[in-house]
């Protein structure tokens, strides 16, 4: 007993369409696989651009740390010659105050 025409043409035609399908989502799928690879070296390249940025960001702050620490260097070495230079007038008028008493104690015994 062979099945009824239109039902084989049923057949056919559902196979068909499954064929396209199948072609269809085979097409959709290696589309997407392709859109991933390009998402996964555009990614690969952002990486490697944060990488260059962050080493350039890193080298520039590195630079300006160092010229802070030299200017902090400097300025302390600055300060301790003022402070220095204090010490020294300070010792300087401490002996020409004893010197003016000194003085000023001789000058009221000679006219005494």
């Amino acid at each position: 007993i062979a099945p009824p025409q239109p039902l084989l043409a049923d057949l056919a035609a559902a196979l068909k369409m499954s064929r396209e399908r199948e072609a269809t989502t085979e097409s959709r799928a290696a589309e997407a696989e392709a859109q991933l690879d390009r998402l996964l070296v555009s990614a690969e390249e952002v990486d490697a651009e944060f990488g260059r940025n962050l080493a350039r960001v890193e080298a520039r702050a590195e630079a300006r740390a160092a010229g802070f620490l030299a200017e902090v260097t400097s300025l302390t070495a600055t300060l301790s010659e003022a402070r220095r230079q204090h010490s020294l007038l300070e010792a300087a008028a401490a002996a020409a105050s004893a010197t003016a008493a000194a003085g000023a104690g001789a000058a009221a015994a000679a006219t005494a």
